[in-house]
């Protein structure tokens, strides 16, 4: 009887483990366009204004593994969340502008409002497409 039981039990739960294991690596194997990617970085306002602010956004070990990660996949684009407003627009158009000295086209950064915070949050995405 015991034999019996036991069978039950292992054939009950192989559809329920087989329906964890799909509820948990689905989201892992698929990946919308435009997702972000690993790494991101915040640049504050100290930062921004700092009297050297290319030795304080070059010393900033975020943002340099930001920039080499765009440069290993040139297809995704450097996303940009700044403040509402109009002082956070300007910050954000300086920082791509700043970005584009250094040599990252214009094109692969987008801008976006609305950062929520006093601090530009840049982030690495997905080209619309790239799967």
């Amino acid at each position: 009887m015991r034999g019996k039981k036991m069978r039950y039990h292992l054939r009950m739960h192989s559809p329920i483990r087989l329906a964890l294991a799909a509820l948990i690596l689905l989201p892992l194997a698929t990946v919308h366009a435009n997702a972000v990617l690993q790494p991101t970085c915040t640049i504050s306002l100290a930062q921004w204004e700092s009297p050297d602010r290319t030795r304080a956004l070059l010393g900033d070990p975020a943002l340099r593994i930001l920039v080499r990660a765009w440069q290993k996949q040139p297809d995704s684009h450097l996303r940009i969340d700044y403040p509402v407003g109009e002082q956070g627009a300007l910050w954000s158009s300086r920082m791509q502008a700043w970005l584009v000295a250094f040599g990252i086209p214009r094109a692969a950064v987008r801008l976006q409002p609305g950062s929520g915070s006093d601090a530009l949050s840049l982030s690495l995405r997905l080209a619309q497409g790239h799967a």
